[in-house]
């Protein structure tokens, strides 16, 4: 069994997000690959906006391990923005992290 992360790097790239307020919420998963090949997924996930705050209450992380997801919802009309946010990933036990992947997510009144 190889004991040890070499590499992380993301699966796929995610598909940005557009939502308008009100329907159903839109979710994301966010995806990496290991190499070599066989090493154990124990991934930690810090996401924030790109800035380093938090996310808004309207994109939420859920960090359930091997069901990592984002979800964007709103209810409020006066909360429309667009969002960057940023997914860092880091193994625990080599301490390699990947910081590229990137979600933006707009957040619109109606169609």
């Amino acid at each position: 069994m190889v004991s040890c992360v070499q590499t992380i790097a993301p699966a796929s790239a995610l598909a940005d997000v557009v939502y308008y307020i009100s329907e159903t919420a839109i979710t994301r998963t966010p995806a990496f690959i290991l190499t070599p090949i066989g090493c154990p997924n124990e991934l930690t996930y810090v996401v924030t906006l790109v800035n380093g705050s938090a996310l808004p209450s309207s994109i939420v992380f859920n960090s359930l391990p091997g069901s990592e997801t984002i979800s964007v919802f709103e209810s409020n009309y006066a909360l429309t923005n667009i969002y960057a946010v940023k997914i860092v990933v880091t193994d625990p036990k080599t301490g390699i992290t990947n910081n590229v992947m990137t979600l933006n997510v707009t957040i619109k009144c109606t169609k």
